[in-house]
């Protein structure tokens, strides 16, 4: 049986069961105070197409999913005598399964019969955030506005994802099924009601409740099924729509603070009408809400036109709504959401094994759009997608070879036990989906994929049927009439891992200039582990005069050549295709370089250039001296006079790597400064260090000019301090800005700023009277400590990268007060290592003397290597006795410190006799990792040779 039709380890209902629902009417009574809500349903049942068996002419026998309920009673009635055939059932709590059983055959009529059960549904109470919010769930709150001190407000909500539906009704909880609903509800008649679609009729009772039946919904699945009812306030709008010229009403509830969601029901009205223009395709139901909820464990949920979302992430107070970041994040939300109304609701994906790239299309349309309005006009170049999202997801990709494709890892997804919607969910998946989606937009063009979609999406057979991804992309093909396309798509999802394109110029003999591409998968491993098989990559060739080149445009074979063609800057541009590009010819770095002395190379494409190098550097595989020389070539046009920094400022975050590299490098250098290593060291400090020192203008503080000043070229100025740490002005500097850190005024030193004044501060720190007021800083009751916290600068846009706060001080100083080359401080900071063994990061101090321990001469060095070796050795036996509460410490003081001792025999030989600990650690394999590294440093320092 295929993996569609197995889930929770048992077969499908739509594939075996002889008959199916082709429509419910719902009716359940709810009560405040209850745990249980009386209920019943009708249920229209059909017989089944998709049955792969064909069912007996005299059905006596079919099943439900059914969880939780407690059937009362269960029969059939014939519509035109209005007699009944009693049923009997049996539940299994194993398989989630309802048997139904008659004695004598059941009657259809036009090949379907009426099955009526009564039973009580379970309301689970939802007290914490820890509750799993799944089926009916119910909590009670407290308004902030309320005079009262009790809890007395009350909120009864579903979630049916992925399959919970079977918690509120016996029913068939796949997504491969479609059907019709209608819900009736009987409530206090002072709750507010909303279901997927709007109300039908109200029927006020005596008894203080109200009969609410709302109206019939479209086909669609029981994942998407929901209601609400309870304490609600509630704001509302219309819109009218441009394909339909219906007015569509719009609400957003919320329990408490409706003031707060506003902007929703401003975002809401503004992108459902220009996705139905998207889609060319009419928004399939008669209104749409916004629920809010107290507690909500998947924090969103498309429910067809019910959107349920966790009220904190939609309740803005105007301060939160002046943050850019927060707000564009708001819209995100708020867009997906709406655009699963047409694709997940209306159209329906047969599996969940296809979760991956109903969320992908989601996100990716969400943010076509809001670049498209200007709401998040630079979405596609910013950090938050090409560092944050694209690039983290390929060095995941990269790094752990054991990530399987799309295609395979939903499959295993499928093979495993489906509870909650993260047990199909691959962040992943997901994430490189939308990668996907991007490139193959750039690549068939804005106005021809939105063709294709809107075909499929106006298609009816896509919307009464389940459908599969690969589906739309065959249709999407056919309408273009590219067979590419469907092509494309099946290469990226069915393929593991990520490409690298080498790029090399020929000349033949009449000078004539051709460029060989050659693609390959990017590894880590042995070369027989994986099959390389070409992806289709798209090319996005930047030609000289800026334009892109659209005749090359795909690349699907293992080489490509491209003749008669002169002016090729760069592929991948604007890093928006998911691979990596090695280019190997001075030729390509010379064409760079130009057009950065032009300013025309935009900072995306410098920034993706720096990024792909990184990845090369230290990698036995890929690295090549025609990268170091491309970087310096780099380095050195973006430190000549003929670039002005400032006014060029988008060259700041490619830079920002560029350093970054750099830094690598000095540390190598350093390691292996017993190998003839001072023209290197001389190149970097006059070539690269000191010119860009001199391009900077070093303000006295930074309070007046903070707002002038971007967190990317702070944090070059940060990378740009460590680096030139020994010379005269940065350390004059650095003193400076040292004491302003300490003393003040408020806010006049950058947070970025941090690490690299204290460590051009401990570099050249020479007494213990220096050394003593930085341990005084580490102590949190110091009055240091608490005015610092105040003198530093936060950008409030690097939240997640620096946060300022007492710990962010300490570990800065511990990552730096090992940088002091003195020999007094450094065995200060063993003895404060050894002190202070179970405190967190302590192990930190070890990184500055790390990196100084082979930046001496000979006599010195060894002299350093020894006294370290000794100190560890000696303290290592202690550790170990103190136990596991140290394990993690200890692992991490090895592994820096066998850097430091750097391939001694001797050393190795000592090690062994702790084999055996009582901590379970392999001391031997982490001496044989920091020795892995300690060679991929020596690697890049060859490679550097022949460059310099």
């Amino acid at each position: 049986m295929s993996v569609q039709a197995i889930t929770n380890g048992m077969s499908l209902l739509t594939l075996d069961n002889p008959v199916l629902p082709s429509h419910y009417e719902i009716k359940l009574n709810l009560e405040p105070n209850s745990v249980t809500a009386k209920s019943s349903i009708k249920i229209t049942m059909s017989k089944n197409d998709k049955m792969v068996a064909s069912a007996k002419e005299d059905l006596k026998q079919f099943r439900l999913h059914s969880k939780d309920l407690k059937i009362a009673n269960a029969f059939i009635v014939d519509e035109d005598s209005n007699k009944k055939l009693l049923l009997k059932w049996k539940e299994d709590v194993n398989t989630n399964l309802l048997t139904l059983n008659s004695e004598e055959a059941i009657p259809f009529k036009d090949n379907h019969f009426f099955l009526h059960i009564e039973y009580d549904a379970t309301v689970k109470i939802i007290k914490t955030h820890e509750d799993k919010t799944y089926g009916i769930f119910k909590t009670n709150f407290m308004k902030q506005s309320s005079e009262s001190s009790i809890a007395d407000n009350v909120i009864i909500s579903t979630h049916c994802q992925p399959s919970y539906a079977k918690t509120i009704f016996p029913c068939v909880d796949e997504p491969s099924i479609k059907t019709s609903f209608q819900l009736t509800l009987e409530t206090p008649s002072q709750f507010k009601t909303i279901s997927n679609t709007g109300i039908k009729s109200e029927e006020k009772l005596k008894s203080g409740r109200t009969v609410t039946t709302f109206k019939t919904t479209p086909l669609m699945s029981t994942s998407v099924f929901g209601f609400a009812a309870g304490d609600f306030d509630f704001i509302k709008s219309e819109v009218e729509m441009p394909i339909s010229k219906k007015k569509i009403p719009l609400c957003v509830y919320a329990p408490d603070n409706i003031d707060f969601t506003v902007f929703t029901l401003d975002t809401i009205q503004k992108y459902l009408p220009l996705l139905e223009n998207y889609f060319n395709k009419e928004y399939p139901l008669d209104k749409l809400d916004f629920v809010l909820l107290p507690f909500l464990s998947d924090m969103a949920m498309e429910n067809f036109g019910m959107v349920s979302i966790l009220m904190n992430h939609l309740t803005l107070p105007p301060q939160a709504l002046a943050n850019d970041n927060i707000r564009e994040q708001c819209q995100q939300l708020i867009v997906h959401e709406l655009v699963h109304q047409w694709f997940g609701n209306f159209i329906t994906y047969e599996s969940w094994e296809y979760l991956w790239f109903n969320e992908s299309f989601a996100t990716w349309l969400a943010s076509v759009l809001l670049t498209e309005t200007g709401d998040s006009p630079s979405y596609w170049t910013s950090n938050a997608y090409l560092q944050q999202h694209m690039y983290i997801t390929m060095e995941n990709e990269i790094s752990n070879p054991s990530i399987l494709s799309i295609i395979e890892q939903s499959k295993r997804s499928m093979n495993s036990e489906i509870i909650e919607t993260s047990d199909v969910f691959n962040a992943h998946s997901y994430a490189k989906g939308i990668a996907i989606l991007r490139s193959l937009q750039l690549t068939i063009g804005d106005e021809l994929l939105k063709k294709g979609i809107q075909t499929f999406i106006n298609d009816e057979k896509n919307h009464t049927h389940s459908i599969k991804p690969m589906d739309m992309w065959t249709q999407v093909g056919s309408t273009l009439k590219s067979a590419n396309i469907a092509n494309y798509f099946a290469s990226w999802s069915r393929l593991q891992g990520v490409p690298i394109v080498h790029v090399e110029v020929e000349t033949d003999g009449n000078n004539e200039i051709s460029y060989k591409l050659t693609q390959h998968r990017y590894y880590h491993g042995e070369q027989d582990e994986i099959e390389d098989i070409p992806y289709h990559i798209p090319l996005f060739i930047l030609n000289e005069d800026g334009s892109e080149d659209r005749n090359n445009v795909l690349f699907t074979d293992r080489t490509l050549i491209i003749n008669g063609k002169k002016d090729l800057v760069l592929l991948n541009h604007n890093g928006q295709g998911y691979y990596k590009v090695s280019y190997e010819s001075e030729t390509l770095y010379d064409s760079i370089c130009k057009q950065l002395l032009a300013n025309k190379l935009n900072g995306v494409d410098l920034f993706t250039i720096m990024k792909d190098i990184k990845s090369f550097i230290g990698d036995e595989k890929y690295q090549k001296p025609i990268h170091f020389d491309g970087l310096f070539k780099i380095l050195r046009t973006l430190c000549s006079p003929e670039i002005q920094l400032d006014e060029t400022s988008v060259y700041w975050y490619g830079l920002n790597v560029g350093l970054d590299i750099i830094q690598k490098i000095d540390r190598y250098e350093r390691t292996f400064k017993n190998v003839s290593m001072d023209k290197i060291s001389q190149t970097l400090t006059s070539e690269i260090f000191i010119p860009f020192m001199n391009k900077i203008d070093w303000p006295k503080d930074f309070s007046k000019i903070k707002e002038n000043v971007s967190t990317e070229q702070l944090e070059c100025m940060s990378q740009i301090m460590f680096l030139n740490r020994q010379h005269g002005t940065i350390i004059k500097k650095c003193d400076t800005y040292f004491q302003k850190m300490l003393n003040g005024p408020k806010q006049c030193i950058p947070i970025e700023l941090v690490n690299s004044i204290l460590t051009v501060y401990c570099s050249n720190m020479t007494s213990l009277k220096q050394w003593k007021k930085l341990i005084n800083v580490m102590d949190e009751t110091s009055e240091s400590n608490k005015e610092i916290l105040q003198h530093l600068i936060e950008n409030s846009d690097n939240l997640n990268k620096y946060e300022i706060n007492f710990q962010f001080i300490k570990n800065s100083i511990l990552e730096n007060i090992g940088f002091t080359s003195k020999e007094e401080l450094m065995e200060r900071n063993l003895r404060y290592i050894n002190e202070h063994i179970g405190s967190m990061n302590i192990e930190y101090i070890l990184i500055g003397i790390n990196y100084n321990s082979n930046g001496g001469d000979g006599d010195a060095n060894e002299k350093n290597i020894k006294s370290i070796e000794e100190w560890y050795l000696t303290n290592l036996p202690n550790w170990i006795k103190i136990g596991m509460k140290l394990k993690n410490t200890i692992k991490n003081i090895s592994l820096i410190v066998f850097q430091i001792v750097n391939n001694k025999k001797s050393f190795v030989d000592k090690l062994t006799r702790f084999k055996g600990n009582s901590l379970g650690i392999d001391f031997i394999s982490y001496y044989s990792l920091a020795t892995a590294e300690i060679n991929s440093q020596k690697l890049i320092i060859e490679d550097l040779n022949k460059v310099l």
